[in-house]
């Protein structure tokens, strides 16, 4: 997605943990658009060590507010 941008075929819209992954935008604008929240879904009883490991880090490095509610 970011190649097609910077070779002026397209925009694109992703997050922007991935952007920052891309190193130096270039000729490349970017613009924040809004956040939004984000969904880890696995099928019920779906449970292996690297899955848990998976989502355990994942939900430490969360920006939940307190209201927010999400299922282990």
């Amino acid at each position: 997605m970011y190649g097609c941008t910077a070779a002026g075929a397209c925009i694109s819209i992703m997050p922007r943990s991935v952007v920052a992954l891309m190193g130096p935008p270039g000729a490349v604008r970017q613009m924040p658009l809004m956040q939004v929240v984000t969904y880890l879904a696995c099928r019920a009883g779906f449970d292996t060590a690297a899955f848990n490991a998976f989502r355990d880090c994942v939900a430490e490095a969360a920006n939940l507010n307190s209201e927010s509610d999400h299922a282990r």
